[in-house]
């Protein structure tokens, strides 16, 4: 907390400032304390759709915990983890034993499930070729082809509630090749 001084105004009451113990809880402790048998079922079965607010919290955090556990990180949530349900090291380890994705592509977004990141990097490593091709012009189709494939390589169905409905790629496609060619975005809403 910070406190700040005003001579515009004033507080009429001091019990904020009286001696209370406050316990601050960052929303990761408290998410990962309250809900370690969701989190153990995410790691077990995969990743929800992220479909409401906790739905991505908790996949946020199991992505962290499989991350960073699959490489033996240390941190007060992975000390955590290991302390109140340390079988899920074990599960981690036997579901992402043929993980091929380099670790700090990994820990780049935690934001992006393991099994979207793996099926993503697999997919860019066999098809390299086509991928670079896809770079040399952007229009509309070549837009809504790199999101056509992102959406099967991502699991955008699976994963995504923005994202999930493939008939809304070509809005995205229509916004990326306008941003991407240099409208600007009061041009680009303009057109809207």
């Amino acid at each position: 907390m910070i406190c700040v001084r005003s001579n515009k105004k004033h507080w009429s009451s001091n019990l904020l400032l009286e001696n209370k113990n406050i316990v601050i809880q960052p929303i990761v402790t408290q998410k990962t304390t309250n809900n370690i048998k969701k989190i153990k079922n995410i790691l077990t079965n995969g990743n929800r759709k992220n479909d409401s607010t906790e739905n991505k919290i908790l996949n946020y955090i199991s992505n962290i915990v499989s991350i960073d556990g699959k490489n033996e990180g240390n941190s007060v949530l992975i000390n955590k983890m290991k302390e109140k349900e340390p079988e899920i090291f074990k599960i981690i380890n036997e579901r992402y034993a043929n993980l091929n994705l380099p670790y700090d592509i990994l820990n780049k977004s935690y934001l992006i499930g393991i099994e979207q990141q793996e099926a993503a990097y697999q997919n860019i490593v066999n098809n390299l070729d086509f991928v670079n091709s896809l770079f040399e012009e952007v229009t509309y189709d070549n837009c809504l082809l790199i999101l056509n494939i992102f959406y099967e390589v991502y699991g955008w169905a699976k994963y995504e509630k923005e994202l999930s409905k493939k008939e809304r790629l070509k809005y995205y496609a229509f916004l990326m090749n306008q941003w991407m060619n240099g409208i600007t975005l009061k041009k680009i809403i303009k057109v809207q």
